[in-house]
């Protein structure tokens, strides 16, 4: 078992993980997903606080990220806010209990990354986690 420890809000854990999928896939090992709730603002400063090299240095990372992420046919585009995305990590935790986390997964990340989910809105969450649980009861899912 390999624990893999991934955010929402982090564009590395959104283009990472189709190679995640795989390597499960690939080598049959199982992967043990956990949610890591990034505190950007220790490590990069508050966003009023930053210079202009720390600046170059997100949209460097940025742009390092949409690399992979347009390889993969995805779309990234940049938050408009640092987001602290413990609802949405707290999600997956109640997506895995209930055998719906690769769905959950895959649209929280897809949502994040197209700016059409907040994932500091208990709300939006529990909408997504509904949306899921009635996914999973459709005969068609």
């Amino acid at each position: 078992m390999i624990i893999l420890w991934i955010d929402y809000v982090s564009p590395y854990a959104f283009v990472a993980k189709a190679g995640a999928y795989a390597l499960e896939a690939d080598y049959e090992v199982e992967l043990l997903w956990r949610p890591y709730t990034l505190d950007v603002a220790s490590f990069m400063g508050a966003v009023e606080e930053r210079d202009p090299h720390h600046w170059r240095r997100v949209r460097y990372a940025y742009m390092d990220a949409r690399r992979f992420a347009n390889k993969q046919g995805l779309t990234l585009k940049g938050p408009k806010k640092v987001y602290y995305a413990r609802p949405a990590n707290a999600g997956m935790l109640y997506a895995q209990r209930h055998g719906a986390f690769r769905r959950y997964n895959d649209l929280a990340f897809d949502l994040f990354w197209r700016r059409e989910l907040d994932p500091e809105d208990v709300d939006a969450v529990a909408a997504l986690l509904a949306r899921r649980a009635r996914r999973r009861a459709s005969p068609r899912s």
